[in-house]
């Protein structure tokens, strides 16, 4: 019996099948036309017009504002066309379409029901390549050169700015209540290089 809701997030409409072929609900984000096959983020309470800075939490919250009440009490899952859930571990140079369909997560394991979330394993965001950092946010390195040289110095909310926008994230974690944006602020300091990809997660709702 299939206990898991898995959404699959994409930017292109050609992606239809492949992603129904998983037994997976499609999501089309971004600019370019989905029809009425598809979830969406544009509908009802949205901000679908900041997708270009959030990508996918732009559906995450398309989701909690307008469609989590309507779903069963099963599994909630978030992937991309391109980054799938395995219980297994593959190597890239392994993959096809056909090995996809065959280790892509279908059903949470009975042995998973004692847990409240899956998340990946952890990223480091201070081991990209330098010219990576370099192409998508040479002004942070203009304004903070060290960053180059010591990667100690690229915490998560250089990660956020580098991603997001400069500034967003501190902007934000401005318009909180003090508890929540000291342990906040605590989180982004230097010493935390440490990332879990929400984007990627696994879900057991509780009523």
């Amino acid at each position: 019996m299939k206990n898991l809701n898995m959404f699959c997030l994409t930017l292109e409409p050609s992606h239809y099948k492949f992603i129904k072929d998983l037994g997976y609900a499609p999501v089309g984000l971004g600019d370019k036309i989905f029809n009425q096959d598809w979830f969406s983020d544009k509908s009802g309470k949205s901000i679908s017009e900041k997708n270009k800075y959030y990508s996918e939490y732009t559906f995450h919250y398309w989701l909690w504002k307008n469609y989590l009440d309507q779903m069963d009490d099963n599994w909630i899952g978030f992937c991309q066309y391109k980054k799938f859930w395995s219980l297994k571990g593959i190597k890239f140079e392994n993959m096809d379409i056909e090995s996809i369909n065959e280790h892509a997560l279908k059903k949470i394991p009975i042995e998973y029901e004692k847990y409240e979330a899956i998340l990946t394993e952890p990223t480091f965001v201070n081991q990209w390549k330098v010219m990576k950092f370099i192409k998508m946010g040479l002004s942070l390195f203009i304004k903070n050169p060290i960053l180059i040289f010591n990667k100690n110095k690229r915490n998560l909310n250089f990660h956020f700015d580098l991603m997001h926008g400069e500034k967003k994230l501190s902007r934000a974690i401005d318009l909180l209540d003090d508890a929540i944006k000291m342990i906040l602020e605590n989180l982004l300091i230097a010493k935390y290089h440490l990332m879990l990809t929400l984007w990627l997660f696994v879900n057991q709702r509780i009523n």
